[in-house]
């Protein structure tokens, strides 16, 4: 009965169940941050917090690989996994995944609904971070001992190249169950299938994994008032389902007296934006803002802003088309050419709902391309270009703190969209206020891309900026007009004002935060992992000493392992500045996000190539390659590759240059770990520098994107003084050895 009741493993080599379990291991932490970010709102900003606890689980799992006691390696990561789908789907059914962040002047804040007592919603947030900081670092603990294992079995050069290589297949694979838009039943199941096949599964596991499935379907449920609800089922075809990158997608229908008027897009259970017809009578909106949202009172007045602004119209550019709203009411208003750019295709094929069909009008050029990146390779110019719905609700990578709307909103995105304005055009840019001094932010940007701000409009859906170049006294007349009494703020208060909030730049793009600095919730986070891993580490040193200093290759001191660990910090941070800079150059895209983290790992299984050939070059020249590359990418000017006519001229400089310094650093932790007898311990040390690096990129907050390079300079730099200069007791120590091994 026990063996019909139990699956055995698959007959694989060492080498081969090394890169598997990497694999798997990479892509796992893939899946959990996207399942934690879709179903918990605050979390989706902290990406490189549940991915630096992952990595500190490995480590700490590397380090005790040898120690079988409590629960077994080959279990216990599936024990936690369940109980976070569990919590997960608990999160998803009782509405409490709705969390905003911690409040504090620094940053924006949203109160949830479900929890309105200020103190008792921030307790549930610390409880939220430490419940996530033990569930992901004990379940990937779990995993490190089945790494650690392995590595040690495997030992050699060789091993690292399959741990980065097997990485980056874990990435490849995630990224190719976003481009399938598979649910995360697929993923899971992936998962799952994936370690059936290394360790086999008993009847225990098969019902963990039965809870595991049956958590993760309940994602699906759809829970919503019931006007909502009936419209859902008497309209399916008007209703999606998709799990696009980074987001669950609902959409249904918006319905009155039996007649479809729009959809609503939500995202991550939260609205995104409507796709409604443009020309809805003012009584309707009004008999579907109780069921569907008070915005529909104002969405009227809201879309017609661009439209009364704008003198002339002929052609018309919009950032962020997504729904068609604002393509539908161009063409309405006798636009002759409408540029709509959207870079989340999922969002292009939603607008098949949209009533009006926009973007079936042979007027229309669809362009699925990042707003920004669009911006900076455009020749053309436009009579009006309107800034649509444009803000994230995730961020762009586990690899830093960036959103993929930071860099829409800078001085210099203005000054490309000044660039290609006609004489007279307007520049419409539409913000939610998320925050009383947000506003101010993109009005002090704008000043600084030498643009007037003609008028702040407040709807009661979003707000609007309305600009020009040398000023449109006429667009406010109109709009004054137009639009109910108290709408249009007083601009000369207004430019008082903006001088008490930082502008945004591409090297310090947070427009999130208030000014420089480091918010409370980020700190919380950075305090929490920085003081664990100190406290393991100093624990770990002590219960695995050094190699005795018995050779020349094979000698390692606490200081080599803070040096490695330097390292490692280092090659993290150096991944978050190579993020930063393929979003700059690449658009803030989840392709690009997620085949880069691929690529940072395909550099690191490169740079181990040379010690598995035993290539012997002095270790001074990777150091001396390696500040010539932190130089040379901190002084160049990427804002300038728009100069170079060849395109793959542009992606060649913009995808190798970035790299380089991970490719230096990651030749020399290969150096450190390779030959010692304790591979795994020293390997264990990488993990957790890792770790460290992916919190600290809380340095680009204060210090800017440039910051990380900065920091990653002097980190390698005490790196080296550890590694390579030894103190003289030391020396005298070795001497005697060998003295006495002679």
């Amino acid at each position: 009965m026990k063996q019909q009741l139990q699956i055995s493993a698959f007959k694989l080599s060492q080498s081969k169940q090394l890169l598997i379990l990497c694999a798997l291991v990479q892509f796992l932490a893939c899946v959990l941050i996207h399942l934690c970010s879709c179903e918990i709102r605050s979390l989706a900003y902290f990406q490189n917090y549940i991915y630096a606890c992952a990595l500190f689980g490995l480590g700490l799992g590397c380090l005790s690989f040898k120690d079988d006691r409590n629960v077994s390696s080959e279990t216990g990561w599936l024990i936690y996994f369940m109980v976070s789908c569990l919590l997960l789907a608990g999160a998803h059914l009782s509405g409490c995944g709705d969390l905003g962040f911690l409040k504090e002047r620094s940053t924006y804040f949203i109160l949830p609904t479900f929890l309105p007592n200020q103190i008792q919603h921030e307790l549930l947030i610390i409880a939220m971070f430490l419940s996530v900081f033990f569930l992901v670092t004990r379940g990937f603990k779990s995993l490190g001992k089945q790494l650690g294992k392995r590595i040690d079995a495997a030992a050699g050069s060789g091993a690292l190249f399959q741990f980065f290589a097997g990485s980056a297949l874990g990435w490849l694979l995630f990224a190719v169950t976003l481009w399938l838009r598979w649910p995360p039943l697929i993923a899971v199941a992936f998962v799952l299938a994936g370690f059936v096949a290394l360790h086999g599964i008993n009847l225990i596991q098969m019902a963990m994994v039965a809870v595991c499935c049956v958590s993760v379907l309940s994602f699906d449920t759809v829970k919503e008032p019931k006007p909502i609800a009936d419209a859902i089922s008497k309209y399916p075809d008007s209703v999606s389902k998709v799990w696009a990158p980074a987001y669950r997608v609902l959409t249904y229908p918006i319905v009155a007296a039996g007649k479809v008027y729009g959809f609503v897009v939500k995202v991550n259970g939260g609205l995104f934006q409507p796709g409604i017809y443009s020309r809805l009578d003012r009584n309707v909106a009004d008999q579907l803002a109780p069921v569907y949202g008070d915005y529909l009172s104002s969405i009227i007045d809201y879309y017609k802003v661009p439209g009364l602004a704008a003198r002339t119209k002929k052609k018309v550019l919009v950032l962020g088309s997504g729904a068609g709203n604002d393509v539908a009411q161009a063409l309405a208003e006798g636009a002759e050419l409408v540029d709509a750019v959207e870079g989340q295709d999922w969002l292009l094929e939603l607008a098949s709902f949209n009533p009006e069909s926009p973007y079936k009008s042979p007027k229309v050029r669809r362009i699925a391309a990042d707003p920004r990146t669009f911006l900076r390779f455009s020749n053309q110019k436009y009579d009006l270009i309107i800034y649509s719905i444009l803000e994230s609700q995730t961020a762009f990578s586990p690899f830093g703190s960036l959103r993929p709307d930071n860099l829409v909103y800078t001085v210099e995105s203005f000054i490309d969209a000044s660039d290609h304005l006609s004489d007279g055009g307007v520049l419409a840019v539409s913000y939610f206020p998320v925050r009383g001094w947000y506003g101010l932010r993109l009005t002090h940007n704008l000043k600084l891309a030498h643009l007037t701000v003609d008028a702040d409009l407040h709807t009661g859906f979003r707000n609007y900026l309305i600009c020009s170049r040398t000023g449109n006294r006429p667009a406010v007349e109109a709009l004054e007009g137009a639009l109910p009494e108290g709408s249009i703020r007083d601009s000369k208060k207004l430019k008082k004002e903006i001088e008490d909030v930082d502008p945004t730049s591409d090297d310090w793009p947070f427009a999130f935060l208030a000014t420089g600095s480091m918010p409370f919730a980020y700190l919380f986070c950075l305090t929490l992992v920085l003081l664990t891993v100190i406290f393991e580490t100093c624990a770990i040193q002590r219960a695995n000493p050094p190699d005795e200093l018995s050779g020349d290759e094979q000698g390692r001191s606490g200081r080599d392992r803070i040096g490695l660990l330097g390292l490692a910090c280092a090659f993290m941070l150096a991944c978050d500045k190579a993020m930063s800079t393929n979003a700059f150059n690449f658009g803030s895209l989840w392709t690009v996000s997620v085949l880069s983290g691929a690529a940072f790992f395909i550099v690191a299984a490169s740079a181990s190539i040379p010690a598995i050939v035993k290539v012997r070059i002095p270790l001074i020249v990777f150091w001396l390659l390696l500040f010539l590359s932190i130089a040379g990418d901190f002084f160049f000017n990427y804002a300038a590759l728009v100069s170079i006519p060849q395109s793959w001229m542009r992606a060649a400089i913009s995808g190798i240059l970035p790299v380089l310094p991970l490719f230096f650093l990651a030749s020399l932790m290969t150096r450190q770990i390779v030959h010692s007898r304790t591979m795994t311990v020293e390997f264990a040390f990488v993990l957790l520098g890792c770790s460290i690096g992916l919190m600290l990129d809380a340095i680009a907050m204060y210090r800017g994107i440039s910051g990380l390079y900065v920091a990653v300079g002097l980190i390698s730099a005490v790196s080296l003084v550890l590694i390579m200069f030894k103190p003289k007791t030391a020396d005298c120590e070795i001497q005697g050895v060998k003295a006495v091994n002679e």
